[in-house]
């Protein structure tokens, strides 16, 4: 019965959470070419990377409209969240990307929060939480960034893990949870000290799934 009533509730989530991205996919085609940039110039600069393994080049909004470019972060093991104020998994991720990004940025480890979502949302939505790491919010472009990656967003959550030669180590879509993603930064510091070649972590990280 306690297992009956769990599916359940997941399964009601995981609808919610599909609604919620198609409601968003809608809105944007809705506006179509109509709805002015806010910043005028977000866009992927580098979309030629999806598929090579390599993680892309690109520039997105800030919630504050504000144009940032990836580059900033070149060199450095990123770890790239998409997500939205109206998904739930979404929402229970976040303490514990939080507590990922404090426990790992002294080691170079960065986190970044790609919303597909209204930027006033976003920002109403981390300062409630007092989140500690980038947020980026893009429609269509993020959309891009995230297909640059080899990410194929059916739903939201999803999370990519790339290492800080911009080799991609790990795409995960969904709910990401703690001990999950303990293992996986394990591993991505084990392939960084090279304590563990590419191929052996890849094998260790399939074998998760």
């Amino acid at each position: 019965m306690a297992f009956q009533k769990t599916l359940k509730h997941t399964l009601i989530l995981s609808a919610a959470a599909i609604v919620g991205f198609i409601a968003f996919q809608v809105w944007h085609e809705y506006q179509g070419g109509d709805r002015p940039d806010p910043a005028g110039a977000a866009s992927v600069m580098q979309s030629s990377a999806a598929g090579t393994g390599l993680r892309p080049t690109f520039e997105l909004i800030s919630p504050e409209g504000v144009p940032v470019s990836s580059r900033q972060w070149d060199g450095k093991p990123l770890v790239v969240n998409f997500w939205a104020t109206w998904c739930a998994p979404c929402r229970r991720e976040i303490p514990m990307l939080m507590e990922m990004q404090s426990e790992h940025s002294a080691a170079g480890l960065q986190l970044i929060g790609i919303a597909l979502d209204f930027p006033d949302a976003v920002d109403q939505y981390a300062k409630e939480m007092e989140m500690n790491y980038p947020l980026l919010v893009g429609e269509q472009d993020a959309m891009d960034v995230a297909e640059a990656f080899g990410l194929d967003l059916i739903v939201l959550p999803g999370t990519v893990f790339s290492l800080s030669d911009g080799r991609t180590l790990h795409n995960h879509i969904g709910e990401l949870h703690a001990d999950q993603a303990t293992r996986i930064i394990e591993i991505l510091w084990q392939t960084e000290n090279g304590a563990i070649d590419f191929a052996g972590a890849q094998a260790l990280l399939e074998a998760m799934d």
